[in-house]
């Protein structure tokens, strides 16, 4: 049952019920329960490149001689038959950019891709293969145009080269983690926020200060 009929139920106000024992039950059958692989194709030579051919989305096969080739045109990718056939959702297109890190499709295929070791499987191994085989790109050359009107600007795709990082805090109350943090980085928002100068119209730390609490005139 998609979740999405749930919502439509709560949206309607129908009144259901739900027997979590009886769905329990059921899925603590192993035969009740699929194995699915979703894998993120993702560029890793270091590289930056235009792309002229890409797979389409769909539902691709692999021959005998694990070269693969397009099936049928599918957005369903529960139509997979089996481990020979998987749904490939194209992300990166021709006119797009290819370079490190960046995400080219998405593959959901029936079976794993990983061993007990968590290792890719030979299977897998065909399947990247045999998609990357299906692209087709040109080196960027130095001052070459290019059309926005059919490709992202290269800068674009430059600036999602530039790692990342995220970690959380659990700090009930403003205490030392959070003073730690401030004291790293707000070097940095200082010279981020005055690298335009004390220009005129700028709010000053008052003003700030006094959109989040109650001031004296």
């Amino acid at each position: 049952m998609p979740l999405f009929l749930f919502h439509l139920l709560e949206f309607m106000d129908v009144d259901y019920e739900i027997d979590v024992d009886e769905l329990n039950e059921r899925w603590a059958h192993p035969g009740n329960i699929d194995d699915w692989t979703q894998f993120i194709l993702k560029q890793t030579d270091d590289r930056v490149e235009r792309i002229i051919e890409a797979p389409s989305s769909g539902v691709w096969r692999m021959g005998d001689d694990r070269a693969i080739s397009y099936a049928r045109r599918e957005t369903d990718w529960h139509t997979v038959a089996d481990e020979r056939e998987a749904f490939y959702l194209r992300i990166a297109g021709p006119g797009h950019y290819r370079y490190p890190g960046a995400d080219l499709g998405i593959m959901v295929t029936r079976g794993r891709f990983l061993d007990d070791d968590h290792e890719l499987t030979d299977r897998a191994r065909h399947w990247i293969d045999g998609v990357q085989a299906q692209f087709a790109s040109v080196p960027i050359e130095p001052g070459g145009a290019i059309d926005p009107a059919r490709t992202v600007r290269l800068q674009d795709a430059l600036m999602q080269m530039v790692p990342f990082s995220f970690r959380s805090i659990e700090e009930l109350e403003l205490g030392p983690k959070w003073a730690a943090v401030f004291e790293e980085r707000w070097p940095h928002y200082r010279e981020w926020f005055l690298r335009e100068g004390r220009r005129p119209g700028r709010r000053t730390r008052r003003a700030c200060a006094c959109s989040v609490r109650t001031c004296p005139s």
